[in-house]
């Protein structure tokens, strides 16, 4: 018994020195001071341009965080926009990890915005991002744009993939639990410049519940879609509670409710309600049950309803 009392002294003893550590790392080291390194990096590695006007802070302990301002990053040899966030904060819990547990408190990210073009050319602006993790992973494109790739570090890399698979096997499966996810204020456009068609979501906001292994999560979703061709703008919004079993590969979302509001097409005063509970497993298995209540008007004021439809198809297996 003295040397579990002894033990437990010195494992108290280790965390006390270990929160001393790691508190005077995050009282004398200001991330900030690397803003300029940050930015020059990424210029030099993908010809964009990374703006961060607000504080980035970092945590270490007894949880590791960051949180990060209002932060840009351009168009390729541009300085429109192409991405950004005005605040993203994370944080998890550090003791935990040491026993395989990864606990993250509520991940929020506020402002978030990105706007995906298709060039008339057939090219997309995130390409060269996309480029750069093939040339990660091994590829490279010689001077007339075809990809090559390279045999010696293909060779390193499936010899270390293969290390990888075997000590993945011997460790435990990592325990997720995030005590929420947030997103607020988002907003999203993706433009086809020869089909001259733009979609926009706007006013886009997500909110979970606690995310874990067996614990039902609740959900809620709203937002504006918008789009030229066709004609559309509609406020959309939904809410419910998945429920999920990973090791059987089963899904279920309880107590769904969706609606949908505003102009399709040619139909204008488009009012639709969905309730409904689904589940879905990997098979291909499905089955839902479901409550659709919808009225449509027209500009010839035509109306339509419909009701109820319950189902438990076959698998599609």
């Amino acid at each position: 018994m003295r040397y579990v009392k002894y033990g437990l002294y010195v494992l108290a003893a280790l965390v006390i020195v270990t929160g001393l550590v790691f508190g005077y790392i995050a009282a004398t080291f200001d991330p900030n001071e690397y803003k300029v390194d940050i930015t020059r990096i990424v210029a030099e590695r993908t010809g964009r341009t990374l703006s961060i006007d607000g504080d980035l802070q970092l945590t270490f302990f007894p949880k590791v965080g960051v949180t990060l301002g209002g932060t840009s990053l351009s168009e390729r040899g541009s300085e429109a926009e192409f991405a950004g966030v005005d605040d993203l904060r994370v944080a998890l819990a550090f003791l935990p990890l040491l026993t395989g547990h990864v606990v993250i408190d509520e991940v929020v990210l506020d402002g978030l915005r990105a706007n995906v073009v298709k060039r008339a050319d057939g090219t997309i602006n995130i390409d060269d991002l996309t480029s750069l993790e093939q040339m990660d992973d091994g590829v490279r494109t010689d001077q007339g744009g075809t990809k090559k790739q390279d045999a010696q570090s293909g060779d390193t890399d499936q010899t270390q993939a293969a290390a990888d698979a075997d000590d993945a096997s011997d460790r435990p499966p990592v325990k997720l639990d995030i005590e929420g996810v947030r997103i607020i204020n988002a907003a999203f456009t993706w433009e086809d410049e020869k089909a001259k068609t733009r979609y926009e979501v706007s006013d886009f906001e997500f909110e979970t519940g606690r995310i874990a292994q067996g614990v039902p999560t609740k959900f809620k979703y709203s937002a504006v879609v918008r789009s030229n061709q066709p004609r559309m703008e509609l406020r959309t919004r939904a809410s419910g509670t998945l429920v999920s079993d990973v090791d059987k590969q089963v899904f279920r979302i309880d107590s769904l409710e969706g609606r949908v509001d505003g102009v399709a097409a040619t139909l204008t005063g488009l009012a639709m309600t969905v309730k409904a509970d689904v589940e879905a497993r990997a098979a291909g298995e499905w089955t839902y049950d479901a409550c659709i209540a919808a009225s449509i008007w027209s500009w010839q004021g035509m109306q339509s309803s419909g009701e109820r439809a319950r189902s438990n198809p076959p698998s599609l297996a």
